[in-house]
């Protein structure tokens, strides 16, 4: 029974997809005052990367969730595609 390597770049993908979307629409409900998570998110590292609670904040936090998401997914799918 052959187990299925995983497509390290199309998890990637979908992994940067996944975090685009959190880190924008947690920025959005930041800026309505419903999440003190994206409060948080400019207090830690992507805070030092000029991320901010605003609208263009939430553009650029898009750009950074999907970066991070890409990273760790892709990285995560080389290691198992490694083990197996």
């Amino acid at each position: 029974n052959m187990v299925e390597m995983l497509n390290a770049v199309m998890a990637g993908v979908a992994g940067g997809i996944v975090g685009a979307i959190i880190v924008f629409l947690t920025t959005l409900i930041g800026m309505m005052g419903g999440s003190k998570s994206a409060k948080m998110l400019q207090d830690t590292f992507f805070g030092k990367l000029r991320y901010r609670v605003n609208f263009g904040g939430a553009i650029w936090g898009a750009i950074l969730g999907f970066i991070y998401g890409f990273l760790i997914w892709w990285v995560f799918s080389l290691i198992y595609n490694s083990l197996i």
